[in-house]
């Protein structure tokens, strides 16, 4: 969980910002799948920050993100593509090229 939790706060948090920011403006926020989006961040946001069981919430954490990245892949993103103009996807790309990955290389939990 702790890792969950460090790559929450390093990774996952700002990619969503990211996304909230540059593609889901794109459709517009009353658009629904922007509403649905926006809810699945909030549910990955709520299960990262919890407290409560841990196993419980690391299995909530897979299933959510695996059903998120889906559905972006495959039905949200595929909108955005077919409205968005060559300036609002060239304005996406470069955001999301200033990501750099940098793993916690601290805790090799996977080691032990």
């Amino acid at each position: 969980m702790k890792y969950a939790q460090w790559f929450w706060k390093n990774h996952l948090k700002v990619h969503f910002k990211i996304e909230e920011e540059t593609v889901f403006p794109i459709l517009g926020k009353e658009h629904d799948l922007i509403k649905k989006a926006l809810s699945e961040h909030r549910k990955i946001k709520r299960l990262m920050e919890g407290t409560d069981n841990i196993e419980v919430r690391l299995n909530s954490i897979e299933e959510q993100l695996e059903q998120h990245i889906r559905f972006e892949e495959r039905i949200l993103f595929q909108e955005v593509q077919s409205i968005a103009t060559e300036t609002e996807l060239k304005h996406v790309k470069e955001a999301h090229s200033e990501e750099n990955f940098v793993d916690n290389l601290n805790d090799p939990f996977w080691e032990k």
